[in-house]
């Protein structure tokens, strides 16, 4: 993509040179020229000069605020009005992540079906899994300690075993003395994982609207924002709120301005949706901060973030 960005430019300046020349021949007019010179420095920035200035103008209201964070938020309704709504595969994977029995018992999210997902469980669901992520922590570290040895005083130990020794011998060797239990313990861990998420999966209640749900304790709302024009043809404008449901009070709020991709970030290799953004990048994360603390998944799947993030453009920019 840098040809062809190397490419685009060159035609601009050959085509913008072209036109000063004819304005400075018709024209005969130095401020016509000086004015050309300008359009054609500032005329493929427009877009990005003008996002810089709307968010210097958002950026003077409160963008985001944490009132209060939950260490064990127990029941959470999750309405998604952005993406908008789980599909099965988002809906499984915050079952796996956020509702571990201890902290979050009732999990309630919108589905892309619009219809309402019901999830509970109950630490025992969770036992299983928990021995086997201990077993492939404890693994873990011995895998740790044998490259250790590898690479250490066990080398020489290796070497002088494999001396007049075929390929497979010495293959052997290094399996039996300095093997990867690690594996087959991850492995075994990501079985038991997904059992147990799909028992908990397969007895959901499902509902109609939200408003059927039994009483959850607290509510996530991601919503667009509506904004003026220009900026609603240049940003892509949305907010989380967060309501302990209980006390009907808001504990936290954020709220984010994405600049869309222009013609010129089309050229920069990865394809960008956003070129940048005022607020948090990845709204997803805020919840993490504020409810699911506990989870420890803030920095943990950025793949899946970022598809939101290109879900999110394509709804709002066709």
């Amino acid at each position: 993509m840098g040809i062809a960005l190397l490419i685009v430019v060159t035609i601009y300046l050959l085509a913008g040179a072209i036109v000063l020349y004819l304005v400075k021949r018709w024209t005969k007019s130095k401020a016509a020229v000086w004015l050309g010179v300008l359009l054609l420095i500032f005329g493929p920035f427009w877009r990005p000069i003008l996002c810089n200035l709307l968010f210097k103008y958002y950026g003077k209201q409160p963008l985001q605020a944490i009132h209060q964070t939950v260490e064990a938020p127990i029941s959470v309704y999750w309405q998604d009005n952005v993406w908008p709504g789980f599909d099965a595969y988002g809906r499984n994977w915050m079952v796996e992540q956020y509702l571990d029995g201890v902290h979050l018992q009732a999990l309630a999210v919108n589905g892309d079906d619009r219809k309402i997902y019901l999830y509970q469980a109950r630490e025992q669901d969770w036992l299983e899994r928990t021995t086997a992520k201990e077993i492939w922590k404890q693994r873990e570290a011995e895998e740790a300690e044998y490259a250790k040895r590898e690479k250490g005083i066990y080398k020489k130990e290796y070497e002088d075993h494999c001396k007049n020794k075929t390929r497979e011998e010495c293959g052997a060797y290094h399996a039996t003395n300095f093997g990867n239990p690690e594996r087959a313990a991850f492995r075994e861990y990501l079985r038991i994982n997904k059992e147990a998420t799909k028992r908990i999966v397969d007895r959901c209640e499902v509902y109609d609207s939200p408003d059927k749900l039994p009483p959850m304790r607290y509510r996530v709302d991601f919503n667009t924002v509506k904004t003026g024009y220009p900026a609603s043809r240049l940003l892509h404008t949305d907010e989380i709120t967060i309501t302990d449901v209980e006390k009907n009070k808001e504990i936290a709020f954020s709220r984010r301005y994405m600049a869309y991709a222009f013609w010129l970030t089309k050229f920069s290799g990865n394809q960008p949706d956003f070129s940048s953004a005022l607020g948090d990048w990845h709204a997803y994360e805020f919840d993490d901060k504020v409810l699911f603390e506990y989870a420890g998944v803030i920095d943990a799947l950025e793949l899946e973030k970022e598809t939101l993030d290109k879900r999110t453009y394509r709804l709002y920019h066709n």
